[in-house]
């Protein structure tokens, strides 16, 4: 085995540190000692160079200790030293935000594109929307996307819905805007932001994103996976309707014949979005209960799939179908237990992603962890 590099060796300690610092682990060069195991000769230069570097502050002294002494000098973390930008394409949509190294959202850009558009073009640009409003230095860009990465080298093996293959991505950003760029899979950065965030077991959790493409992110053991770009190609029953996968731009196809079916339907009364599904089917208008109950036959295949290979303790459902709601979670599960007499087809907990553009924030989390380790 290798060993650690010297510039290795320091950068992990300074991620020690710097950690620690975020964690409120520490309060002053000392207890930072105790708390990584690090000599204070060495706390001391790295203190020295992220107090130089802005991250760190010193803010008066503490109390001595029992013995008397020399009061310690109190240190705290800046989250304003640096801002990050984050970005998440997804759908027909790139969402992105400026924010503090604490997560403070400092400004967000949202920009819609079609299939003739430029998509690298469109990414430049809502990055340079945002960086019009910082007001510090830009430490890093994070950008979540669907398909096929390469986080470790920044490219895109192969993204369908975005029509990239082989694209060095990160390296593209880096070039263009001289910061560090890193990137990653939507889905499994979704996944990082919900084993964070959760108070529950996560062990062995599954989110099930579901837009411009079907992808499957899933826990074990603490480690995170990113299986697969579209699962939508598996097969299914024919439906009705012909449904055939819960791609965002099959569904709405689908929806379309729908309202071309009964123009009168609220679906027709304005651009079709998973929300205004919900509310016809809140509503009980009989072309929209169909449409839902074609979609939670499809997706019940897919969790079947799941429940039978991977056993875990719960599945999320996140993408822009998560909008629909409760009333999809609650006819998928009723197929469930209705398609097999087998128990252990409904061992795992149904949920809902909690938060609304979950692979945004992964993408903030992840470029953190990578720039400085927190």
């Amino acid at each position: 085995m290798d060993k650690a590099t010297r510039g290795q060796v320091k950068r992990h300690n300074r991620r020690l540190v710097m950690r620690a610092l975020v964690r409120k682990l520490a309060d002053n060069r000392a207890a930072l000692s105790v708390a990584t195991q690090l000599t204070k000769p060495t706390i001391g230069t790295i203190v020295s160079e992220l107090i130089d570097a802005g991250y760190v502050s010193e803010i008066g002294y503490g109390i001595s200790t029992s013995s008397g002494g020399k009061r310690p000098t109190l240190i705290e973390f800046v989250p304003t030293a640096r801002q990050v930008i984050a970005v998440s394409i997804a759908q027909d949509e790139i969402i992105a935000q400026l924010a503090y190294l604490d997560g403070t959202v400092v400004a967000r850009h949202h920009m819609v594109f079609d299939d003739n558009d430029d998509i690298q073009q469109a990414l430049y640009c809502t990055i340079n929307a945002l960086i019009a409003q910082k007001d510090t230095e830009l430490l890093c860009i994070g950008v979540g996307l669907s398909g096929i990465v390469d986080s470790s080298s920044g490219i895109v093996v192969l993204s369908e819905s975005l029509r990239w293959t082989g694209l060095p991505l990160a390296q593209n950003l880096t070039k263009m805007y001289d910061v560090p760029s890193y990137i990653g899979n939507n889905t499994e950065l979704s996944t990082r932001v919900q084993v964070r965030q959760s108070t529950r077991d996560t062990d062995h959790l599954v989110t099930v994103s579901i837009g411009d493409a079907i992808e499957i992110g899933s826990t074990f053991g603490g480690d995170i996976y990113q299986h697969s770009e579209d699962i939508g190609q598996l097969f299914v029953p024919k439906l009705n309707k012909s449904v055939g996968t819960l791609r965002w731009k099959t569904v709405k196809a689908t929806a379309k014949k729908i309202i071309e079916e009964h123009p009168h339907s609220v679906l027709a009364s304005q651009k079709f979005t998973y929300l205004l599904l919900r509310r016809a089917v809140m509503l009980g208008e009989a072309p929209a209960l169909e449409l839902l109950d074609e979609m939670a036959t499809i997706l019940a295949h897919v969790y079947r799939w799941i429940i039978g290979l991977m056993r875990p303790s719960e599945i999320v459902l996140a993408g822009s179908m998560s909008e629909l709601g409760q009333v999809l979670l609650d006819a998928v599960e009723e197929k469930l237990h209705h398609a097999e007499s087998n128990r252990a087809l409904t061992y795992a907990r149904l949920t809902l992603a909690q938060a609304n553009y979950l692979s945004l924030e992964g993408a903030l989390v992840y470029a953190l962890q990578e720039e400085l380790g927190i």
